[in-house]
């Protein structure tokens, strides 16, 4: 499914900027411009940390990335 979301152009790469008590707060880039997006926490499969690069869509962050992994 996941491969399926990446070539529709449905997923996003972005950075952890907050997390609240049901929201996580995700910075990514479009071209050049940063955009932030909140996504909320009992949608998503991983609990990732601020600073941690996350693949996720509107509804949900679907990949936590550990800062082992990049």
């Amino acid at each position: 499914m996941i491969n399926e979301m990446l070539a529709a152009g449905m997923l996003f790469l972005g950075t952890v900027d907050d997390i609240s008590n049901n929201m996580i707060s995700v910075e990514y880039m479009m071209g050049n411009i940063i955009h932030t997006m909140d996504v909320p926490k009992e949608t998503s499969v991983c609990e990732p940390e601020e600073g941690e690069f996350v693949l996720f869509y509107r509804d949900g962050i679907v990949k936590c990335f550990s800062k082992r992994e990049i």
